[in-house]
């Protein structure tokens, strides 16, 4: 995984109307979004490297989402 949008995203989703290839996806049951490892650029968010302290647990909420969440289309 390349890059991880943590629990302090608000589901603003101005971030998947900017991302260039459509990687960024809104989950349909909460104010949160994810990055599809397979599809981004790293052109944007965190480095999965990078993460703050207090977000480290994004890293493998990211992940589920696309190893066991709902169906999804990127916008």
């Amino acid at each position: 995984m390349s890059h991880v949008i943590t629990h302090k995203c608000t589901g603003c989703l101005k971030c998947v109307n900017i991302c260039p290839v459509a990687c960024i996806v809104p989950d349909p049951e909460k104010p949160r979004c994810y990055i599809d490892p397979d599809t981004c650029i790293e052109s944007a968010i965190f480095s999965d490297q990078e993460v703050p302290a207090d977000s480290q647990d994004d890293i493998k909420v990211n992940s589920d989402f696309f190893k066991s969440g709902p169906g999804y289309s990127a916008i």
